[in-house]
C-alpha cells in the first residue's frame, strides 16, 4: 500500500535549531529515514510545511483549509493519508503580565477546529505534544524583548492538548518526554541530535499507529 504523508507545523517543522548541512528538520530526516529504510522508495510520499512563529490562530485563518483542500486532492484515498501537525508552542508564548499570545479556550477551538479539518481528508492524524524550554521554568527569549516561555504555561496547554486529543480519538505524542537537556540549541529549539531523535521517536509512532496496524 502506499502512503502520502503530510506534515504541518511551526518554526520545530521548519528546522529552526538544526545546523546539518546536509538535512535540515526532523521532518526531512523523517523523509529521510523512509526513503533509506525502505527499498520502494515510491512506497512513501512525504510533504511538509513549518511556518516560523505560527500559533494555532495562523493555522486556523491561514492555512489548515487549504492545505487539506490540496490533500483531497491528491491521487490516493482517505485510508492511505497520513496527517502530522506539530503547532501550539507559540501559543503559550507570554508577555512580562503572563498574558499568553492565544488564550487556553483559543487554543483549545483551534485544535478542534484542525482536527474536523484533518478528517475531512483522513482518519490517520497524529498530534505532536508541545516542546518545554531546556531547563529553567521562564525563559527570556533573547530575541525578543519581554517575551517568555514557561514552562508551567507550556504543561496546561499541552495538557488541554491531549484531553482534545483524547476526546476527539486522535492520536498524540508527547514529544517534550523524548527532548533531553543535552538535545536543545538555544534552550527552546532542539539542536541537531534533537532533530534526529525526534525524527525516529516520530517514525517509529507513525508506523506503529497506521501501518503496521
Amino acid at each position: 500500500m502506499k502512503y502520502n504523508i503530510f506534515i504541518i507545523g511551526d518554526s520545530l517543522t521548519h528546522a529552526t535549531g538544526d545546523c546539518n548541512n546536509e538535512i535540515i528538520g526532523w521532518a526531512e530526516r523523517f523523509k529521510m529515514l523512509y526513503m533509506k529504510e525502505n527499498d520502494d522508495n515510491n512506497k512513501f510520499y512525504v510533504n511538509y510545511l513549518g511556518f516560523s512563529g505560527w500559533t494555532t490562530q495562523n493555522l486556523v485563518d491561514d492555512a489548515i483549509q487549504n492545505f487539506c483542500n490540496i490533500i483531497k486532492n491528491k491521487a490516493f484515498d482517505n485510508s492511505n493519508r497520513i496527517i502530522i501537525i506539530e503547532i501550539g508552542t507559540n501559543d503559550a508564548q507570554s508577555n512580562a503580565k503572563g498574558k499568553t499570545k492565544v488564550s487556553l479556550e483559543e487554543f483549545e477551538s483551534n485544535i478542534k477546529t484542525t482536527i474536523n479539518e484533518a478528517r475531512k481528508c483522513t482518519n490517520n492524524i497524529l498530534i505532536l505534544g508541545l516542546t518545554r524550554a531546556q531547563t529553567e521554568e521562564s525563559i527570556p527569549l533573547f530575541w525578543k524583548e519581554n517575551k517568555y516561555y514557561d514552562n508551567r504555561i507550556l504543561n496546561k496547554y499541552d495538557e488541554k492538548l491531549e484531553e482534545i486529543c483524547k476526546d476527539k480519538e486522535v492520536s498524540y505524542l508527547p514529544i517534550a518526554k523524548i527532548l533531553k537537556e543535552y538535545d536543545y540549541k538555544d534552550r527552546l529549539h532542539p539542536a541537531n541530535n534533537g532533530h534526529e531523535a525526534l525524527s525516529r521517536a516520530i517514525y517509529k509512532k507513525m508506523y506503529e499507529l497506521f501501518i503496521n496496524k
